[in-house]
């Protein structure tokens, strides 16, 4: 059976140019056609949205079968333009799969209805040059083994991961992962041996044990032998629990965008791609938050609780009414918004909030491990609101 699975993935990421592009790889069988969603909103600015994936499946034998293997094949276009950019990069979101036929007859349909606000990430995005998204595509259809594919997505995972992370220590965590699945790839890259043998002083009996050897030719090759031992140090001390978390953050903080910076590097080279392909820093991680309003509550609010047993809350709808292309000085080409705002309280009766300070998130390029829940103001300031529902604009 043919089924065809979309997929949405919300994306800090555009693509440049954007006729709507097919890829095709031929060791998995499968061919993904890959669109950023832009759209013209009621103030006449175009908006660019999420990355909207069409993965077409044959030889399923159902519908969760291809969802399955449709997943796999989104999370490696997402993984593969996150590597690019270093920039956040979905997860992948099913919205629909279904069967393919040449009848009209009746077919498997299902669909996922997800929050748009998790999907739209309206701030600053980075373009993408198409062709270098065919490279990486190329260059995994190019390796050597299918195990070596299997690594190589797998380190491109939680690569993606740690893009979206904003805890220093897991996302040196997830970047040491994501080395510990290419080591046997470095390790003959570089023509390092990764594993000792060591004999048993009793029986004589020899034993293989893995290391980190392409790992560490790798991270000596590009920053040197203290860094090297600084990632061994966090690597093990974490999973073999004998050093103290707090070494073990302050290790991270250290190091950690220097071997991000390295591992990128590394699947470039193990790619065939040896040009720098991606941006020096990453940007920072998506804020799970659309704004923060400041205020205070005025009148029988306890009272009012109690009756109606809803809280005071602000609900907020947001508009895009223009955007630019902005060269940050960096090599880098940002997407930038003009944003409206428009809130609404919803307070119970004779409750009022004043001196409302309304503030929307803003991340500029930080340095690894900082949270980015830095806010500017917006237009909106000293507005009140009430019981009927007052809005600012």
């Amino acid at each position: 059976m043919r089924f065809r699975a979309v997929h949405v993935a919300p994306s800090r990421v555009r693509l440049h140019p954007d006729p709507g592009l097919r890829l095709d790889m031929k060791s998995e069988h499968i061919g993904a056609s890959i669109r950023t969603e832009f759209a013209t909103n009621k103030h006449g600015a175009i908006v660019a949205g999420p990355l909207h994936i069409v993965v077409e499946v044959d030889d399923a034998s159902d519908l969760p079968q291809a969802s399955l293997r449709s997943a796999a094949v989104a999370e490696v276009v997402v993984s593969a333009l996150a590597l690019i950019a270093r920039a956040p990069v979905g997860p992948p979101m099913e919205l629909q799969c279904y069967e393919i036929r040449p009848d009209d007859g009746p077919r498997p349909f299902r669909e996922f209805v997800h929050d748009e606000t998790l999907v739209n990430d309206l701030r600053p995005q980075r373009r993408v040059d198409v062709d270098r998204l065919i490279d990486v595509y190329k260059g995994l259809d190019d390796l050597s083994s299918d195990d070596d594919r299997k690594r190589m997505v797998r380190a491109l995972r939680a690569h993606r991961r740690a893009l979206d992370e904003d805890d220093a220590l897991d996302r040196a965590l997830s970047i040491a992962m994501a080395f510990e699945a290419l080591n046997p790839l470095l390790s003959r890259h570089l023509n390092v041996d990764d594993f000792r043998v060591e004999t048993c002083a009793g029986c004589g009996r020899e034993t293989r044990t893995r290391t980190l050897g392409g790992v560490d030719g790798w991270l000596i090759r590009e920053s040197g032998n203290d860094v090297a031992q600084k990632h061994r140090r966090l690597r093990n001390g974490y999973v073999h629990g004998f050093r103290d978390l707090g070494e073990l953050m302050a290790l991270a903080n250290e190091i950690g965008q220097e071997i991000e910076t390295d591992f990128v590097a590394s699947v470039f080279a193990l790619l065939g791609m040896m040009e720098a392909h991606a941006p020096a820093t990453p940007m920072g991680p998506r804020i799970p938050y659309q704004a923060l309003v400041l205020g205070a509550i005025v009148g029988p609010v306890e009272v009012g609780v109690a009756a109606a047993g809803v809280h005071p809350h602000v609900s907020i709808e947001t508009a895009v009414v223009g955007s630019r292309n902005v060269d940050d000085g960096k090599g880098n080409l940002l997407v930038e918004y003009d944003m409206s705002n428009t809130w609404t309280a919803k307070l119970p009766t004779g409750v009022r909030l004043v001196s409302v300070e309304f503030l929307i998130p803003h991340d500029p390029e930080t340095e690894y491990g900082a949270v980015t829940s830095e806010f500017i103001p917006s237009a909106i300031q000293s507005r009140e609101a009430d019981a009927s529902g007052a809005s600012g604009n």
